[in-house]
């Protein structure tokens, strides 16, 4: 997770310095081109395969609470998904670099006249975005058993969708598109004949293009000051 964070912090020095104040759009490509490049190195300097690693089998045991069944991962996910929402509300809210770094995002060049650091908040934010990838990263790979090159555009994807749905700048959108399409994936794989469960992210990518057509501004709008 230590890891993930400074090599966020190495990211934005390399790529995204370079593309401060761009439209939203080049940010996305600029992640994309930064995502893709990584993978290729991976590709061409570490190995091109997957690699298993070895899981302890105790997170993988089942727990019945009344009718439902639980593996202990599940249990583990949902305690440690809780507690790393509210220790990263507890960061945006309640201290000062929370609150700089809000200001930044409503205005940044008002929060430079006030004395905000721009290049310490900037850094701040990649490195916390880089230690929650890697507590994902973490539960990801533990699901999964293995790890490779490619390893990381579905979370990535899925990410991307999950701010999207919910609508970008609001960490309670993020949560409540991830929520969504969680339970829209889980929905199509038990509704679904089994011929069909391929087609499941195909389904839901549709459903979020509709989605997009009706409410482009995702479903948590977010609200801003004006200027008069």
């Amino acid at each position: 997770v230590l890891v993930a964070g400074l090599t966020s912090v190495a990211i934005e020095f390399v790529a995204f310095r370079w593309v401060r104040g761009a439209p939203d759009f080049t940010m996305l490509m600029t992640s994309f081109g930064v995502h893709f490049l990584v993978q290729a190195a991976f590709v061409m300097y570490v190995s091109a395969n997957f690699r298993q690693f070895p899981r302890p089998g105790w997170i993988f045991q089942t727990w019945k609470l009344g009718g439902i069944s639980l593996e202990v991962f599940d249990l583990l996910v949902i305690l440690l998904t809780l507690l790393t929402l509210g220790i990263t509300y507890w960061v945006l809210q309640r201290t000062m670099f929370g609150m700089s770094l809000r200001a930044a995002a409503e205005d940044f060049d008002a929060a430079r006249l006030m004395g905000i650091r721009s290049d310490r908040i900037i850094r701040g934010a990649f490195a916390l975005s880089g230690l929650l990838a890697g507590v994902a990263a973490v539960f990801w790979l533990m699901r999964s058993g293995q790890a490779g090159p490619t390893a990381g555009l579905s979370p990535m994807l899925k990410g991307v969708l999950a701010a999207l749905i919910g609508g970008l700048g609001s960490l309670t959108g993020a949560v409540m598109g991830g929520v969504i399409l969680g339970l829209a994936e889980v929905l199509l794989i038990s509704r679904l004949p089994e011929s069909l469960v391929g087609l499941t992210d195909g389904i839901v990518f549709l459903l979020i293009a509709l989605l997009f057509v009706f409410r482009p501004q995702g479903l948590v709008t977010v609200r801003r000051a004006e200027r008069v």
